[in-house]
């Protein structure tokens, strides 16, 4: 079972973003503590040319306000090429030892002509729904 606990929409650098995020109850494990939030973006493109995403960078800082940084190639071991008007979807997870939390970071991104550029990931929350009761 997952109960969906957020949904952010935002625009950078000619791209939309919007990112929905769930607690995901069967994976997680409050005795270790172990909780395990789900995460879709969908990416569209709104540029005259195509890019393509080479490398994100992500913030993430649990309820205890500790901080984690992730760096690394493309998303999932791809690096998509988004063409104009053209949009890439997809699922990833985050494991927090805090009911709560949140994610931000950026995509660096390539363009047809070589120019590299960054899109803002906004910040969107990891929650587990009785964590605000």
């Amino acid at each position: 079972m997952t109960v969906k606990t957020n949904s952010v929409q935002a625009t950078s650098g000619g791209f939309s973003l919007k990112i929905f995020s769930e607690y995901n109850h069967e994976l997680s494990d409050p005795a270790r503590p172990a909780y395990f939030f789900d995460y879709s973006i969908h990416i569209t493109n709104h540029n005259p040319v195509s890019a393509q995403l080479i490398r994100r960078t992500w913030e993430i800082i649990d309820a205890n306000g500790n901080k984690n940084y992730i760096s690394g190639q493309g998303i999932k071991g791809e690096k998509p090429l988004i063409k104009s008007g053209e949009s890439y979807h997809y699922r990833s997870f985050c494991i927090l030892p805090t009911e709560f939390g949140i994610m931000k970071g950026v995509y660096r991104m390539k363009d047809a002509h070589g120019n590299t550029f960054e899109i803002e990931i906004p910040t969107f929350r990891l929650l587990k729904s009785s964590a605000i009761q």
